[in-house]
């Protein structure tokens, strides 16, 4: 038994050794082999590595939506012609069949023996042709199933999970390559038509060449030409309106060459491990010449200045782009582009088109580079503002959805704030209700970025009356924008102290509104740096207050809509339902503490000739005045409902001694039958009582209602 284990277990290590083999050999495959031939060599390397017979790429549809083979290779043993011919045919819906499963739950299925799976009819067949053992991985890029692999063997393939989890790796490194050669594609094929088009322009322009040299011979003006266009060239590099540098890289290419003949050949890797070597070639390169243009582009005085300075123009930043191009020259590249960032003189970042090219005839010397900078900073700036707008607008659609999906209020407010808060880059964000008709305001909710101190526990209970310039501006309906702390006008006094005594640097403060009426605020702190936030962002952020006031007067109409559902709407009394609920809960109480627990029925006897002769005005003033004088008379814990027209019950948990019942009872009695004076009316009312107790009348609830209405 040891042995087999020992052996099982040295099978399953060599075949996570062969993944891990293919896991590194997907990634070599994709990066050197074309796209054309990569998914056959991909089937051919895994059924080699992990012993399959025979490997599938189903692919999806899109027009019939349905699975498609549309790749098969097979060790040259194999021989199935007709169920070659049979897979080139047949389609699959999703989660139909071993491809449909595996797109459709974008998990790998591995079937230990095909011939005991009668549910799918894509391995019924492959089992007619012997197969036995069958493997599916899904090939995914990000969330996307680009396709399916499908592999089969002659062999009973006991089920391997860490194998399974490692192919499902596999299956995502496929995905990404097969993803990133599709593009490459995309990019080639427009190269290629750029290049058509280039060499039909080169040949336009031979032809024109060949014509203007004619004409040059024929005029033996050859010299006057020469020198005319030399005098042109300059005029157009001085007068360029694009930033124009040329290079002298001849003591660079002589120090690669020297490299290259110490057997470096790989010169990404050699400069990524080696840093310093980039800087020793900056310091051999050198700048013959600049033109007006990139002056102004960097506010240089002279050319002087700004070759002197060019550390100060190049970052960090720009560095990595000038490796990317050092990189790109030592492999044999005559052409170099890149975006980067750099820095004028007076410290403004812009960013940059970067393009190096070599001069015709300078290949092997690098004596002659030509680089050019296109100033790209308003389209990049424009670019950022629609990307940081995109973003706004789907965290305001994100915060909105939060609410009509959640039912938790605080966890949807919560990570509205957080979202809100992150995308504004504040410090602190932070929801405040109101409460007592305004005279309190409440922190109920706060998220504060990494390193921020929390505030929330210091800010509950606050009087409204102590901030008069802040509920000013909030009544107002006005946004509250404050840019700098310091500089707070003098009638926000008060407030100011506040900020600064809180660090706050800068803050912004959105009204909110619930049904037209002031419900609180969002805030938004800055404890870092003064500074106004943008406009367009506060109107967005002033969407997201609206939302807010809207989701706050969801939750206190969906309140109140439960309150009304367990309340008398006359008295506020707990109604039947409440009444019934509690009643149920005090009996359990009772069960399991042993204690005695009471239920009064009252009921107003005279109540309908009150109500009949002075009205229902003053009807409903009688009962509002008697719910009073019972609350007066009971425990807090006590439970007085308002069950019909003129009843009341009374439910006494916890009590000692069933005499004391009787004393609530006295007690009640005795305040109501004091006079009520009502609308000018002194009204007298009598009472009805009836007792009765749970653990010494009865044990049963529907007999303790009952005894306590004959006891009545």
């Amino acid at each position: 038994m040891n042995l087999f284990n020992t052996e099982l277990n040295s099978a399953e290590s060599n075949l996570s050794a062969r993944c891990n083999e293919i896991h590194a050999a997907m990634r070599i495959l994709a990066e050197l082999i074309t796209s054309d031939k990569v998914i056959s060599e991909i089937l051919q390397s895994i059924c080699e590595s992990l012993e399959f017979a025979l490997g599938e790429f189903w692919i999806v549809d899109n027009k019939n939506n349905v699975l498609c083979c549309e790749e098969v290779w097979h060790k040259p043993s194999v021989n199935t012609p007709e169920y070659k011919a049979m897979t080139r045919q047949i389609v699959f819906s999703h989660g139909v069949g071993l491809p449909g499963i595996v797109y459709t739950t974008k998990k790998p299925v591995w079937i230990q023996d095909i011939t005991q799976n009668t549910t799918l009819s894509h391995t019924k067949i492959a089992a007619k042709e012997g197969f036995r053992g069958a493997l599916g991985i899904p090939v995914i890029n990000e969330d996307e199933t680009m396709g399916v692999f499908v592999f089969l063997s002659y062999k009973i393939r006991p089920v391997n999970e860490d194998l399974l989890m490692q192919l499902a790796s596999t299956g995502r490194l496929i995905g990404q390559f097969i993803k990133k050669k599709q593009a490459e594609n995309i990019l080639l094929q427009t190269y290629k038509d750029l290049e058509l088009k280039i060499k039909r322009r080169t040949a336009a322009l031979v032809r024109a060449n060949r014509r203007l040299q004619l004409k040059i011979v024929e005029h033996k003006q050859a010299k006057d030409a020469l020198n005319a266009s030399e005098d042109r060239y300059r005029g157009l590099f001085e007068n360029s309106p694009v930033s124009l540098w040329e290079e002298d890289s001849s003591e660079v290419k002589i120090y690669i060459d020297h490299l290259r003949a110490t057997g470096i050949k790989d010169f990404k890797t050699y400069f990524e491990n080696h840093p310093e070597e980039i800087h020793k070639c900056v310091a051999l390169a050198r700048i013959v010449d600049v033109n007006q243009a990139t002056l102004k582009m960097y506010q240089a005085t002279s050319k002087e200045q700004l070759l002197i300075g060019l550390t100060h123009i190049f970052d960090k930043e720009s560095f990595v782009v000038y490796q990317q191009a050092l990189i790109a020259l030592a492999e044999g590249q005559t052409v170099f582009e890149a975006e980067a960032t750099t820095r004028t003189f007076r410290g403004a970042r812009n960013y940059i088109y970067l393009r190096l090219s070599i001069a015709p005839g300078c290949e092997h010397t690098w004596s002659k580079i030509f680089v050019s900078l296109t100033d790209i900073t308003a389209r990049k700036q424009t670019e950022n503002a629609l990307k940081r707008r995109i973003d706004f607008e789907k965290t305001v659609a994100s915060i909105s959805t939060k609410f009509l999906v959640t039912s938790d209020f605080n966890k949807a407010v919560l990570k509205s704030l957080a979202d809100a808060g992150q995308l504004s880059n504040a410090s602190r964000t932070y929801l405040f209700q109101f409460h007592d008709n305004g005279s309190i305001m409440d922190n109920t909710h706060e998220w504060c970025n990494e390193g921020v101190i929390p505030k929330i526990q210091h800010r509950r209970n606050l009087s409204s009356a102590m901030r008069p310039w802040l509920m000013e501006n909030l009544h107002a309906g006005n946004i509250i924008h404050i840019a700098d702390v310091s500089k707070m006008p003098h009638e926000a006094a008060a407030e100011k102290e506040e900020f600064e005594e809180g660090d706050i640097k800068a803050l912004l403060i959105l009204p909110i509104y619930a049904e037209n009426e002031l419900a609180g605020f969002i805030g938004f702190d800055n404890v870092l740096t003064t500074g106004p936030w943008d406009e367009e962002d506060i109107a967005r952020l002033r969407i997201m207050a609206e939302i807010t006031g809207n989701a706050i007067a969801r939750k206190k109409s969906e309140a109140l809509i439960t309150h009304m559902a367990y309340h008398d709407p006359l008295t506020n009394l707990p109604n039947r339902n409440l009444f019934q609920d509690r009643l149920r809960v005090a009996i359990v109480h009772a069960k399991r503490t042993g204690t005695i627990m009471a239920v009064m029925v009252i009921d107003l006897d005279n109540f309908k000739i009150i109500n009949d002769s002075l009205g229902h005005y003053t009807g409903d003033l009688l009962l509002l005045a008697v719910a009073e004088r019972l609350k007066k008379c009971v425990r807090e814990s006590d439970t007085i409902a308002r069950t019909g027209g003129d009843e009341f019950i009374i439910v006494l948990p916890e009590i000692t001694y069933p005499l004391n019942a009787a004393i609530v009872a006295n007690k009640i009695l005795d305040l109501l039958s004091k006079p009520f004076l009502l609308e000018g009316h002194e009204l007298y009312t009598t009472v009805s009582i009836g007792i009765s107790l749970y653990q010494v009348d009865t044990t049963d609830i529907s007999s303790l209602l009952k005894n306590a209405d004959v006891a009545m």
